[in-house]
């Protein structure tokens, strides 16, 4: 079947708006039919134009200008106005060979008025999905206020002081004993003594000589 859904709900006419009404084939549940390229027929009666026709279909030799066009991917897109003082009513007639026929009515007025497009239902989708990616940016905002406070600098570990680090120097000499405390006078015998012992911050001075790997 035929569905017709319009961009906007109403379009100024002394602006020269337009009119953008997408038309769909659909199956008997209201689902596209991506594989339907059937022909549609466009007629627009009343004191207005087809202004174009398109089904973005990147291959198609067909002029926008044209009323007949397939539809691509189950898609058709018309485009229409109204002349500068339309009076009466503008009806867009769509019809496809073993389609019904389907019809849009809009109700042009001359001073600043608009074309009132019967079908809204694209309009509606629209407009909730806008609420709900709104609600969704919102929450977004939310979380990342309870995370962390606007227009703070992050808390970051304090950093001990440099004089708090401990900056021992110890001595390791191959005259040295292990069981000596470390210092420039009584040095440690072996290198394995000096990396049990010492702590983060402190320097180990390694005297020259050869040092032999204990097992």
């Amino acid at each position: 079947m035929l569905q017709v859904s319009a961009y906007k709900d109403k379009i100024k006419v002394a602006d020269n708006e337009l009119a953008f009404i997408t038309v769909s084939i659909r199956d008997k549940t209201g689902s596209v039919v991506p594989t339907a390229n059937h022909k549609i027929k466009c007629k627009l009666e009343g004191e207005g134009k087809i202004v174009a026709t398109d089904n973005g279909d990147p291959t198609s030799l067909i002029s926008f200008s044209a009323t007949e066009r397939e539809t691509f991917n189950g898609f058709m897109l018309v485009v229409i106005k109204a002349h500068q003082g339309a009076k009466g009513k503008l009806r867009l007639i769509v019809e496809s060979e073993n389609l019904k026929k389907c019809l849009c009515g809009y109700q042009p007025i001359i001073n600043h008025s608009y074309l009132n497009i019967m079908t809204t239902k694209l309009l509606n989708i629209k407009t909730r999905l806008f609420r709900s990616l709104t609600n969704l940016g919102m929450m977004i905002i939310l979380f990342s206020c309870s995370s962390s406070s606007i227009g703070e600098e992050p808390i970051n570990p304090p950093v001990p002081p440099a004089s708090s680090v401990e900056k021992s120097e110890y001595y390791v000499s191959t005259t040295g004993n292990d069981e000596n405390p470390g210092t420039l006078t009584s040095p440690w015998r072996t290198i394995q003594k000096a990396v049990t012992t010492v702590t983060p911050g402190c320097v180990v001075n390694i005297m020259g000589g050869t040092y032999y790997r204990r097992k």
